[in-house]
């Protein structure tokens, strides 16, 4: 029995009605991103990319910062990642208590591709994302066995361990299990900044900007005659500090440690053709402690924070075709989440218990009337809890590709999310009278193909969004915004002119019609090209370049980051690179309050030894 494979687009390799159709287990893949919101496994390896957050800044109308605790975040098209879904091969990994995660902590090795769903998606087994969704996909251990390595070294004491393996097991190989870890660490207080006491040799403050990171994760695949497992597990244990940012001094946070577990579970069940069942469960636990000082050098502490939490949740999709044209799903899913806090300061000392969670169910309708469209149709109702509001929520979604080389994807959606715990019940700036916030957004896109050596994508939104939560700025609550209205233009073009070169262009435009913009800058332009040089040497170069943009109070200057790295293949899988760049500017917000000059410098060395099918 073949694997679960990826749906083709319309189009694309789909058999004509009446024709004799091959028999598929189930179709686990997400939506389809245009070319403008997609990182292949090729992206990856030719780029060098290093981290999710890295990847991020290469793609249109996606940006990746620095949040206040050094945690990687991702803001889309006016959205905050907490009003977004971070998915991990299908099941939701964000924290129970924030709703945030942080990018940086996905290893990179184990990943086969980066979708970024802008607006509400199109999976419905996933409550809360009116922002829109980042899934991150893994290598199938049952289609691909192997590994690679690599270890980097260099500016700011940075020094970087990946590494993971895959492996079919048993007598019919019907058993597969991936691993993957990464370990890093960083200092910053090489940045240039002029801040004295972040940047004393002996003012003791060096280890308040160090981070130390280390990232595991784990699956394992069974397939069998009508149905496949997948069981994954991701585990995160850091310790670091902000890194140097004027804009929060004297105020220096340190969290030492935090602990963060997350357990995921997929089943997909096909009992006979035209009927299947998948069923995720998962499960999250953290634990973080902050503290802050007042003065880094003295050791001076003002504030801590003690956060212990926990959740689980669940869906349950079932899907039946009535005809070959006709298909319809139901769909429900739920989540449970806890928290315990304490906080204290020079005056006060609190404690708080916190639950919450949400739920939603409904259904869709699939129709496939012709081989090159297809529409899809999705409404369900969204709670917070039993006696809360039911909000209604869903998605339409219309692709038709008569030509290869043009087709039409056209979209429109509503999504919702509740408060996050921390949102509602933060010691100090907590709000229990927090409104769901709520997103609207229509998308009109144009893409293409010739051959392989052209791909483009132009893509239009309009988006609503109401409620939206947000903090006016540092120590005072959370609160409901005003409504707001968005809109923009995203495009690229992916160009192979010879087999030894390849290059990607990509443009987001972003224009704010009513309300404030926050994070999300007014263009974003983006960059890449790869070259195979002769002697088995490449060259590969990246630049991105964000305009002014908000950040609560404060204005951000525009500002660039590139990198440029050269490579040479060394034979039986080996392979070594230099790379040069300004990410160490990049990897917080200072970069754009006070660009400083400083450059990443990394020498890398690795090994590859993937292989198909195992063999």
């Amino acid at each position: 029995m073949a694997r679960a494979e990826e749906a083709p687009e319309p189009g694309e390799g789909q058999p004509e009605q009446g024709d004799e159709q091959p028999e598929v287990v189930v179709v686990t893949a997400p939506p389809r991103a245009s070319l403008a919101h997609l990182i292949t496994a090729e992206d990856l390896e030719v780029a060098g990319i290093e981290t999710l957050a890295e990847a991020l800044d290469w793609v249109a109308g996606a940006t990746a910062r620095i949040a206040g605790q050094g945690a990687a975040r991702l803001d889309l098209r006016g959205s905050r990642q907490r009003s977004s879904c971070v998915l991990l091969d299908g099941v939701p990994v964000t924290e129970p208590w924030g709703g945030s995660f942080d990018l940086e902590r996905i290893p990179l090795a184990a990943v086969s591709a980066i979708e970024v769903v802008p607006g509400p998606p199109g999976d419905p087994t996933v409550p809360g994302c009116p922002g829109g969704m980042l899934h991150v996909i893994t290598r199938d251990p049952l289609a691909s066995g192997g590994g690679e390595a690599r270890l980097d070294a260099g500016s700011g004491w940075y020094t970087a361990l990946r590494a993971a393996a895959s492996t079919q097991l048993g007598d019919e190989r019907d058993w597969g299990i991936l691993g993957s870890t990464q370990l890093t660490r960083r200092s910053y207080t090489v940045l240039p900044h002029d801040f004295e006491p972040m940047n004393a040799e002996d003012g003791g403050a060096r280890e308040l900007s160090d981070s130390r990171n280390l990232s595991l994760l784990a699956s394992a695949a069974h397939e069998g005659p009508s149905s496949r497992l997948n069981i994954g597990y991701h585990g995160v244990l850091d310790a670091h500090g902000s890194p140097p940012d004027t804009s929060m001094a004297p105020r220096f946070q340190r969290v030492q440690p935090l602990h963060r577990q997350q357990v995921g579970l997929r089943w997909a069940l096909v009992p006979r053709p035209g009927l299947s069942l998948t069923t995720t469960a998962h499960g999250a636990w953290m634990r973080m402690d902050s503290l802050r000082y007042q003065d880094a050098t003295a050791g001076e502490q003002i504030w801590e924070e003690s956060i212990r939490a926990g959740g689980v949740g669940g869906s349950t999709a079932g899907r039946v075709e009535l005809e070959r044209w006709l298909a319809i799903s139901l769909v429900g899913a739920a989540t449970a989440e806890q928290a315990d806090t304490y906080e204290a300061d020079a005056v006060n000392e609190q404690e708080q218990h916190a639950t919450g969670g949400d739920w939603t169910a409904g259904g869709g309708l699939h129709f496939t009337p012709w081989a090159s469209t297809r529409l899809d149709a999705w409404t369900r109702a969204y709670g917070e809890g039993l006696h809360d509001p039911v909000l209604p929520v869903g998605r339409i979604e219309l692709s038709w590709r008569p030509w290869t080389y043009l087709g039409l994807r056209a979209n429109a959606g509503r999504g919702a999310r509740a408060p996050t715990l921390r949102e509602r019940y933060d010691p100090t700036r907590g709000d229990p009278d927090l409104r769901p916030e709520l997103a609207d957004q229509l998308e009109l896109a144009l893409a293409g193909e010739h051959g392989e050596w052209l791909s483009w994508d132009v893509a239009g939104w309009a988006k609503a969004a109401t409620d939206a939560i947000n903090s006016p700025s540092d120590g005072l609550p959370f609160s409901n915004n005003e409504p707001a209205r968005y809109a923009g233009v995203e495009s690229a073009l992916l160009l192979r002119p010879a087999p030894w070169a390849r290059l990607r262009a990509a443009h987001a435009w972003t224009r704010v019609l009513e309300g404030t913009l926050d994070h999300v800058p007014a263009h974003q332009i983006v960059a890449a090209a790869h070259f195979q040089l002769p002697w088995r040497l490449w060259l590969d170069t990246d630049v991105s370049w964000v305009t002014e943009r908000s950040s609560g109070a404060v204005m951000l200057d525009p500002y660039w980051i590139w990198d440029m790295q050269l490579g040479a293949d060394l034979g039986r899988g080996l392979w070594t690179r230099v790379r040069v760049d300004n990410l160490l500017d990049a990897q917080s917000e200072d970069r754009a309050l006070s660009p400083g000059s400083g450059r990443c410098f990394i020498v890398a060395v690795g090994a590859r030894w993937w292989r198909r099918g195992g063999a």
